[in-house]
């Protein structure tokens, strides 16, 4: 008999671990589901520690975020978890690029970001423009 309070304690165990290893990939599926909206909200984040925001390329941010969350059919919650990622993604690289570090940061991933959002939004005003 003393092994069946073992037992029980082993699977309540097990259990936990299940139910805590879903509940954290479920944490991560917004990010994970919407790897575009995550790499926008990223660029976008990129741009304002590279001082890269024009007219342009906020506009062509807000138009490929618009187009990404109805194309996904997210709800404002999912988009906002998203968003959170991302800035916070975000702001840790601008934090490990260490004094200067940030300045190749700013001119590979900055600079594709900010040509990414005029890009979108050129494309979507030929389209209205059609």
């Amino acid at each position: 008999m003393p092994a069946e309070p073992r037992s029980r304690s082993a699977a309540l165990l097990a259990a936990v671990a299940v139910l805590t290893i879903g509940d954290a990939g479920r944490a991560e599926e917004p990010q994970q589901q919407n790897a575009a909206l995550h790499s926008a909200y990223y660029g976008f984040a990129v741009c304002e520690y590279c001082g890269l925001v024009s007219f342009e390329v906020r506009d062509g941010f807000h138009r490929e975020t618009a187009y990404l969350i109805e194309r996904g059919g997210l709800s404002e919650e999912a988009a906002r978890k998203v968003r959170l990622r991302a800035w916070t993604d975000a702001d840790l690289e601008w934090g490990n690029r260490g004094l200067g570090g940030f300045r190749n940061w700013c001119r590979t991933e900055g600079v594709a970001a900010a040509q990414r959002f005029i890009d979108f939004r050129n494309a979507r005003l030929a389209e209205e423009g059609d």
